[in-house]
């Protein structure tokens, strides 16, 4: 019965360890999730742009959605424990991705527009064009 109790103690130990990582780990995963769909927004503008509209972009998320270049998921503006905004005209569009509760669901904010180049910011404020990009200075 001691060793049982000493066993468990253990796995306590272990755990308590343990459960911080874990958070930060499902934290790396909606910003890597967070950067895929607005990729894929992109994506979708570029697509809207040259199939439906010839040559202005979708006006909104809704936009996308009703013509089927994103899901219902996405076009609601909530995903994975961020937020996306977008918005365009005939010659460029912004999309905006925000943690909903920055240092919780996310550390980084993220921005693209018509040049594709994303871009982050890792206050508790929106990126924009002068954030740096992905992967480079």
């Amino acid at each position: 019965m001691i060793e049982l109790l000493f066993v468990i103690t253990i796995i306590g130990i272990i755990a308590s360890f343990a459960i911080p990582f874990l958070d930060s780990s499902k934290m790396a995963a909606r910003e890597t999730s967070a950067i895929n769909n607005v990729r894929s927004l992109v994506t979708s503008q570029l697509n809207y742009s040259l199939t439906k509209s010839f040559g202005s972009f979708a006006a909104d998320l809704a936009t996308l959605q009703a013509s089927g270049y994103i899901d219902t998921v996405l076009g609601s503006g909530t995903r994975e424990g961020y937020l996306y905004s977008l918005s365009g005209n005939s010659i460029a569009f912004t999309i905006q991705a925000r943690p909903i509760t920055y240092s919780s669901t996310g550390n980084r904010s993220f921005f693209s527009d018509e040049s594709a180049v994303i871009r982050y910011n890792s206050a508790d404020a929106p990126a924009d064009t002068s954030s740096p990009p992905l992967g480079g200075t």
